[in-house]
């Protein structure tokens, strides 16, 4: 078995943040997130997404800012948009005011 060398320490973090967000639940992870922040944060904003690391909730993920309407050159969606039909569209209007109800 041939092991890579070249591979990054925090490769595994890149990985699971692509995948989806990071939790401080995930021991490993978020240590290795805390100890190497500022370079995967560098590896994302070379490929244009932003790491978004929010210590008091307890979590972190990625986003990609919206693309100026003059770029030349855009990048494409990390993620695609997907329209929602009326009914799961009002299913999550009623969640939404549900959950501020709980929280106020």
């Amino acid at each position: 078995m041939e092991t890579n060398s070249n591979r990054a320490l925090y490769a595994h973090v890149i990985i699971k943040l692509l995948q989806g967000p990071v939790y401080s639940d995930d021991k490993a992870a978020w240590k290795d997130l805390r100890a190497w922040g500022t370079a995967i944060s560098d590896y994302f904003s070379r490929i244009g997404i932003e790491l978004i690391i929010s210590e008091t909730d307890g979590f972190a993920r990625v986003v990609q800012p919206e693309t100026d309407e003059h770029d030349e050159n855009p990048l494409p969606r990390l993620m695609r948009k997907q329209s929602m039909n009326y009914e799961t569209t009002l299913l999550c209007v009623i969640l939404r005011e549900m959950l501020e109800e709980l929280i106020y």
